[in-house]
């Protein structure tokens, strides 16, 4: 399910993407959770944003240990969108946390926090 489900994203078929990748969730896979994730943070033609039903997805895929949507996590706290407030010490936990797991993109925005002070003990 969720390997077609990518076919179809990158097929631009959302509906069906969408359709298999939801399947695919309800039966615990954390890529399939990251990717309606970013389906539906990400401006998409004929496709809502909803940053808050985004945010759900990461936090379930966070849940079942997935590097990447710790991450983009982090990204909702440092700004305060998908229905969460801004929250710099919990957007620093976030990305830590997907440092940890093997996500190295984390390290360029854990390093820029630290180096202007932000989120981080002074």
């Amino acid at each position: 399910m969720y390997k077609d489900g990518q076919q179809f994203e990158l097929e631009g078929d959302l509906v069906n993407a969408i359709s298999l990748l939801e399947k695919a969730a309800e039966k615990g896979h954390a890529r399939a959770c990251l990717s309606l994730g970013l389906i539906y943070s990400c401006p998409k033609a004929d496709y809502p944003v909803d940053l808050v039903k985004a945010r759900g997805y990461l936090e379930q895929a966070a849940q079942r240990g997935e590097a990447e949507a710790f991450y983009y996590l982090g990204s909702c706290y440092y700004s305060g969108v998908g229905g969460v407030e801004k929250d710099v010490n919990k957007a620093r936990e976030h990305y830590l946390r997907s440092l940890e797991l093997g996500y190295h993109p984390a390290l360029a925005v854990v390093a820029a926090m630290y180096e202007k002070g932000i989120g981080t003990p002074r």
